[in-house]
């Protein structure tokens, strides 16, 4: 048999043609070194092999009576080798060298030009799969910012990049004592997500254990492989890091002995890195949002004791001073009972907006188009904004998502009278058999659309959370929600949510 190894950057691993697998660059070095003793041609016995180069007899499974004839690939005038040609020899048959130099020569020095031409086209080509690799995931981070989607869809597309046999992504749990399975994409789904791993155990364990690399050959004779799948037989797990600290494991499983190259490793390492910036900006919007919700919370409780609770505390003292009148002079305690029923008018009222901002009428009830027409005309109301509503097609197909479409018109609403400075607005829903269509526009100040995501996790704004609870709201319903502003020329929001064929 003949294979022709080439040697892969930047670590000088031994990558065989037709997927046999790779050696590492020690077992390589010492092939090389080996070639500089005994010259361009040499025969290693099978005995000699196996103790110099033990993965090499692995990926070749060379049988024990065979020898290893070794050419090195070099191309006339170049300094670097390509690679090493090999062929299995059987040991009755000898001169090997001296008959079949000049031709052996001749074919090393054809197989090395083809091999370096193959090199620099594959170069390309991986640089620009690695540059739309790397593009996309960028994408994918400044897209969202739910951590399991957002994950979700960049393993995908990891194991895409090189149609790598399985990927997984595992985060460490607040205590940072277990590794919980996030998200995996590949050949085999056979571990559950959610999967819980302590970090003493396995070798993605190991990887964060000492915050490094962890590529294996050949899993079979790790002490700290846990088995799995029955094809793994080799792994490369690459620690997600961010500012010295692990957050996670990137882990990669393929079917073939020494599976990963060193150029693997590289891109992986890049990988991590990406994805240890995705899941920061993750948690920093998602700490932001919790600490916006308690902002709220803590702004209608302030509203509650400044309006309604002085009010009542108002109405109290107008009670007893008509009670203390009422013999006295009962036109006074006439007059403060008036007092007291304006009073209590006014906190009631009070109370039905707050309450209103809490928790919305029985939309399913009343219908999705009644509902949003009479909130429409409130708002439009209380705040002397004009706003125009309409609503087309059959609005039963948009049923079980009533409540999340009010949310999304309220809270759009919301944004439209505290921050837009419009003097006119719309809401529109369109229902079709295949799909709803809600939009909400203004002729406000707009804003830069490009900034939002940053802004949420930066700062806090909570215009920006207003549109993130409205993002997650029709990824939920199974939709998508899209924003569309300009600075000093109004936003519009689109919401789309397929709806099944009946």
């Amino acid at each position: 048999m003949v294979w022709a190894g080439t040697c892969a950057p930047p670590h000088g691993d031994l990558r065989f043609s037709g997927g046999t697998g790779c050696i590492a660059a020690a077992e390589y070095s010492a092939l090389l070194q080996l070639a500089l003793q005994q010259g361009p041609l040499f025969v290693v016995p099978a005995a000699q092999l196996a103790c110099l180069a033990p993965a090499l007899v692995v990926v070749l499974a060379l049988p024990a009576e065979q020898q290893l004839l070794i050419v090195p690939l070099q191309v006339a005038g170049a300094a670097a080798l390509e690679g090493l040609l090999l062929l299995a020899v059987p040991p009755t048959v000898p001169d090997y060298v001296p008959r079949y130099a000049p031709v052996l020569e001749a074919l090393a020095q054809r197989v090395a030009l083809l091999l370096e031409q193959q090199r620099l086209l594959a170069s390309s080509r991986q640089q620009t799969e690695q540059v739309a690799m790397l593009t996309d995931l960028a994408r994918i981070a400044t897209g969202m910012l739910n951590e399991h989607q957002m994950l979700g869809e960049a393993t995908e597309r990891l194991r895409r990049v090189r149609d790598y046999n399985h990927v997984e992504v595992y985060l460490l749990n607040s205590e940072g004592n277990e590794l919980v399975l996030l998200a995996q994409a590949g050949t085999h789904h056979g571990t559950p997500p959610g999967l819980r791993q302590p970090i003493s155990m396995g070798i993605i364990g190991r990887t964060v254990r000492h915050a490094r690399v962890q590529r294996i050959d050949n899993v079979r004779g790790d002490t700290d492989y846990i088995s799995g799948s029955a094809e793994t037989h080799s792994e490369l797990c690459v620690p997600i890091l961010a500012g010295g600290r692990v957050l996670g494991v990137l882990n990669l499983e393929s079917p073939q002995v020494a599976g990963f190259s060193g150029d693997d490793e590289a891109l992986l390492v890049t990988a991590a890195d990406i994805l240890a910036g995705m899941i920061e900006h993750s948690r920093l919007a998602r700490r932001a949002h919790e600490a916006a919700v308690l902002e709220e919370r803590n702004r209608l409780a302030r509203e509650l004791h400044d309006s309604v609770s002085q009010q009542l505390f108002s109405m109290m003292l107008t009670a007893q001073a008509a009670r203390a009148h009422m013999e006295k002079n009962p036109q006074r305690t006439l007059t403060q009972l008036e007092r007291l029923q304006e009073t209590a008018a006014a906190a009631l009222a009070e109370m039905r907006a707050l309450i209103a901002q809490l928790r919305p009428p029985a939309v399913s009830d009343q219908g999705l188009g009644t509902a949003l027409q009479r909130h429409v005309a409130q708002v439009s109301r209380r705040e002397g904004l004009r706003i125009d509503f309409s609503i087309t097609g059959d609005e039963r197909v948009a049923h079980g998502l009533e409540q999340a479409l009010y949310r999304i018109v309220q809270e759009a609403l919301n944004n439209i009278v505290k921050h837009a400075q419009a003097s006119r607005a719309f809401v529109a829903l369109d229902c079709q058999p295949h799909l709803v269509q809600l939009r909400v526009a203004d002729n406000g100040q707009g804003f830069d659309v490009a900034l939002l995501h940053d802004a949420a996790a930066r700062d806090g704004d909570r215009r920006h959370f207003g549109l993130l609870t409205m993002e997650e709201r029709a990824t939920e319903m199974g939709g998508a929600l899209s924003v569309l502003s300009v600075p000093g020329a109004g936003t519009e929001i689109v919401v789309q949510v397929p709806r099944p064929t009946r």
